[in-house]
């Protein structure tokens, strides 16, 4: 599951979650654009049940597009 869940990194929702199998790729990284002015960073959240089948992941500054940077997931 991909995308802005409106949930910060520590949010409780993150611990139930985790429980019933899906691991949070993003953590606390920083997931906006310069576009975006507000301190908060985080706007971007990547759920993943099997991560063994993760080759990479990466958050990707440029180019930008919107005020959320991309998510690039490669399964």
């Amino acid at each position: 599951m991909c995308g802005d869940l409106n949930l910060l990194p520590v949010s409780r929702t993150f611990d139930v979650l985790s429980r019933s199998g899906p691991t949070d790729r993003v953590g606390q990284s920083d997931t906006r654009t310069s576009r975006y002015r507000s301190p908060v960073r985080h706007a971007g959240d990547l759920l993943i049940s099997d991560p063994s089948a993760v080759r990479s992941f990466s958050i990707s500054a440029a180019p930008e597009a919107s005020d959320h940077r991309a998510l690039m997931l490669d399964l």
